[in-house]
């Protein structure tokens, strides 16, 4: 058995195990760090220096690791807002009581969100509570604003004595 096949055949190995181990976890990541490991098994096939195959293993999967955050980065600031936010702007939430750091808990679409009012004024909070409409969502927060008289009024029920 030839000495330099031994060295490839463990960087071979090596890949092969952080691919399977790739399988299980769903990161693209774990992927790129595997083909810098098959380069340096390639590096060793050809007769490389374990120098030379330790660095085309970094170079490679941290180099394609690199790239693809900053693509990734760059990618996600110039995306285009996503829809589906688009259409919970404009609904109305209902907040029945403001909690003291300025946030509330609304029933919006099934499940509990936060909601922070856009006029962040303890004034503005004190003054209202009832129906909110939604302005944009950050992540989990509902950012609110109070319902104004613009806005058509719901129909009045009649009550009973």
């Amino acid at each position: 058995m030839d000495a330099d096949l031994d060295g490839a055949r463990l960087w071979w190995i090596a890949s092969g195990l952080l691919l399977a181990v790739e399988l299980f976890s769903g990161t693209v990541f774990l992927l790129l760090l595997a083909i810098g490991l098959a380069c340096a098994g390639l590096v060793a096939w050809g007769g490389g220096t374990v120098t030379l195959q330790m660095l085309t293993a970094a170079l490679i999967g941290g180099g394609a690791m690199l790239a693809l955050r900053t693509w990734r980065r760059h990618r996600r600031g110039e995306a285009a807002p996503d829809a589906s936010l688009a259409l919970d702007r404009g609904q109305a939430v209902h907040v029945s009581r403001w909690r003291a750091d300025g946030t509330a808990s609304v029933q919006y679409r099934g499940a509990h969100w936060l909601a922070r009012c856009t006029d962040d004024t303890a004034a503005a909070q004190a003054q209202s509570t009832g129906e909110f409409i939604i302005v944009d969502v950050e992540g989990t927060m509902l950012r609110v604003r109070p319902a104004t008289s613009s806005m058509p009024a719901a129909p009045a029920t009649p009550r009973s004595s």
